[in-house]
């Protein structure tokens, strides 16, 4: 490793007793391919803004066609041009969905007769997705139904373990009337 040379002006400054420095005050100048040196500034022209057009105020209204029904000269009649231009709509009115009034039957249905439900419901999404709609009333009473059907099938489970262990116990105790646990009375036959 080669030790700088004591006359090197690059390090003038860092040299013992160095009153001035070595190159000129201010920033280091931007090197070859340094992107954040700041972009020459270039004076722009100035802006040709062209006169501005004369202002022309309407003419003011005359009072005769505001008061014509009143002073009874017929000028009041309606001339045929409309009082505003009406906007021209580029999407078609909004029909309603095809599938909702059987989603709602569907939803009320499902609630209590879950497969009939759940049968309404698809049919009703069906309908509306013909109509590119989502059919959100389906959807829901396809949800309520399925819960309805859940909620049924639960309880005939509970309901059978129940007359099984029931019918189980009976054969081991025989005919008769018996209290359970619980106090209620049982018959076994």
């Amino acid at each position: 490793m080669s030790t700088p040379s004591e006359n090197d002006p690059a390090l003038a400054r860092f040299r013992r007793g160095a009153s001035t420095p070595a190159g000129p005050v201010g920033p280091p100048p931007p090197l070859q391919g340094d992107r954040s040196a700041p972009p020459p500034v270039v004076p722009l022209a100035s802006p040709v803004v062209p006169p501005a057009p004369p202002v022309v105020l309407p003419a003011p209204p005359s009072i005769q066609p505001l008061f014509a029904d009143v002073l009874g000269s017929g000028a009041g009649q309606p001339s045929g041009v409309p009082l505003y231009d009406e906007p021209d709509y580029d999407w078609a009115p909004d029909e309603p969905d095809p599938g909702r009034t059987s989603g709602i039957v569907g939803f009320v249905i499902g609630i209590f007769i879950g497969v009939v439900g759940l049968v309404v419901g698809i049919l009703s999404v069906r309908s509306s997705r013909r109509d590119g709609r989502v059919g959100g009333w389906g959807i829901a009473a396809i949800v309520v139904s399925l819960a309805s059907m859940a909620v049924v099938a639960g309880v005939s489970v509970s309901y059978a373990r129940y007359e099984i262990s029931l019918a189980n116990q009976c054969s081991v105790v025989g005919p008769g009337s018996y209290l359970t646990q619980s106090g209620t009375q049982v018959t076994c036959r």
